[in-house]
């Protein structure tokens, strides 16, 4: 039934009923129309307002996707700036330490040899370097061609790897040993991610018989660096010993006419000493203990000149050149130490050193090496184990003395 059939059968007050409401719709419709169309601009604007904002989230989106992008490549650049920056004055973010156990050189050199022969037989057994295409590609439809090309990429990336770690042995040094490491391992994967195309990559057991060749290497140039540092300090020790051993005898000759003279001044005024008056008797007394003083000092000169171990320890410092609690424990068997304490204040260094004590002993080379490990984790320099300066307090240092199992007595006077 169609619309105007309907009506023909609907009651006429229905009829003017739904009349009057049609016209009070179009009329509230004239009313909110300006609001409707105000309401619709606005939502407009919104709706436009929306996109930008979406449009500038994406752009923050890519800035800081570029942002990120880019602090990668610059922390990429910088450790590869740091792998070949590796000269002096640089140093690695952690010292290297030797892996191999031995300061036997004859040792090591044996072992070097042993992983050079590894890395050999790996070459010849065609295991260093692998392609995985070998046996399926031809050139020129001959699989023969296809095999030198193969082999040539494999003894190219082999060249390669060991161009660098010929490169690292050459430059490695204890300060630049770990970075050298790293860029080995770089250069191997740079290697490996040009062989992807054609399937060829350098092997993982390859690598780490290199990077230990490299290590043996420099732990064997390090110890015989050690040996030769070794003899010249003891050369040097030697040439020193025949010096200060004139010394320590004349010094003893010295101190033995002294004691002689200071002996004869004594017996000459005990003659008089029935007659002598008080001050007299006071000079005598004052004569007599310091010929027990002339006595020590001959028997310590004595003990020097006997006894190849007689010294003195000493425990100085010089804030100005090291810093606080900076202190240098060492000994020599000079006749007068503090010649030894003058030596140290160079030239290279801006200051002269305090002395904080001065122990003698008949075997002063143990007294040293007692405090040298009982301070060892105090210990500045641990590359260089010669260099005898340790972070502590030196009132620490002199309380150990006291307690050593040694015969030690704190020097005053010297010879």
């Amino acid at each position: 039934m169609d619309t105007n059939t309907l009506l023909l059968f609907m009651p006429a007050s229905l009829l003017i009923l739904g009349g009057l409401l049609m016209l009070l719709m179009k009329n509230k419709q004239k009313s909110i129309m300006p609001e409707f169309l105000e309401l619709s601009e606005w939502f407009k604007a919104l709706d436009a307002n929306e996109v930008n904002v979406s449009k500038v989230r994406q752009q923050y989106k890519n800035m800081q996707d570029q942002y990120q992008s880019e602090i990668r490549l610059r922390k990429a650049h910088k450790i590869l700036l740091r792998q070949h920056n590796i000269g002096i004055g640089t140093v690695d973010d952690k010292l290297y330490s030797r892996e191999t156990g031995t300061s036997k050189l004859s040792a090591l050199e044996s072992e070097l040899a042993v992983v050079k022969e590894r890395a050999k037989t790996l070459i010849k057994a065609k295991k260093a370097c692998i392609c995985g295409l070998a046996g399926e590609l031809t050139v020129n439809g001959k699989k023969s061609e296809a095999n030198k090309l193969i082999n040539r990429e494999i003894k190219l990336r082999i060249r390669c790897f060991d161009n660098e770690i010929k490169a690292a042995i050459a430059t490695v040094d204890w300060h630049n040993i770990n970075r050298l490491i790293d860029r080995v391992k770089a250069t191997f994967n740079d290697i490996n991610d040009k062989g992807k195309t054609i399937q060829t990559q350098l092997q993982m057991l390859y690598r780490e018989i290199k990077i230990k060749e490299l290590k043996l290497t420099y732990e064997v140039q390090q110890l015989k660096n050690d040996i030769k540092e070794t003899e010249r300090e003891e050369a040097k020790i030697e040439r020193e010993a025949i010096r200060e051993e004139a010394k320590i005898q004349a010094a003893l000759e010295k101190a033995k006419r002294e004691r002689e003279i200071m002996e004869t001044l004594i017996a000459k005024e005990l003659e008089k000493i029935a007659d002598a008056t008080e001050e007299q008797k006071a000079l005598l007394l004052a004569h007599q203990e310091e010929l027990e003083a002339l006595k020590t000092r001959e028997q310590r000169a004595m003990s020097l000149a006997q006894l190849t171990r007689a010294g003195y320890v000493y425990i100085i410092s010089n804030p100005l050149s090291f810093g606080d609690d900076i202190i240098k424990i060492g000994m020599t068997r000079r006749a007068n130490p503090l010649d030894r304490v003058s030596e140290l204040a160079d030239a290279s260094v801006p200051d002269t050193f305090n002395i904080h004590g001065m122990f003698y002993c008949e075997d002063a080379p143990n007294l040293e090496s007692t405090l040298h490990k009982k301070f060892e984790k105090e210990r500045v320099n641990r590359v260089n184990m010669r260099k005898e300066f340790f972070k502590i307090a030196p009132k620490k240092v002199i309380e150990s003395i006291k307690e050593v199992d040694i015969d030690v007595t704190e020097a005053t006077e010297f010879i």
